[in-house]
C-alpha cells in the first residue's frame, strides 16, 4: 500500500501519533542516500524505516487537520 492510498483515510481508528516520537524517529534514522559499504538489502531496510516515519507524519498532520477547531 503506498502512501497516496492511506492518504484518503483520515485515520479516525488510528492511535493518536505524538510529533515527539516523529522528531526521535527521524533524527534517529535521518534521511540519507546509500553508502558505498551498504548492499541493497541494508538500504531498502533503512528505506523503509524512513519511509514509515514519512507515513506516520502524514498520520498526524492528518489527526492534527481533524481535530483544529474549524
Amino acid at each position: 500500500m503506498g502512501l497516496g492510498s492511506a492518504a484518503q483515510d483520515d485515520f479516525r481508528d488510528w492511535p493518536m501519533v505524538s510529533e515527539a516520537l516523529i522528531d526521535v524517529l527521524g533524527a534517529t534514522f535521518p534521511e540519507k542516500c546509500i553508502a558505498e559499504d551498504e548492499s541493497p538489502e541494508q538500504a531498502h531496510r533503512y528505506a523503509g524505516k524512513v519511509e514509515l516515519i514519512r507515513f506516520l507524519r502524514m498520520i498526524y498532520d492528518s489527526q492534527r487537520r481533524r481535530d483544529e477547531p474549524e
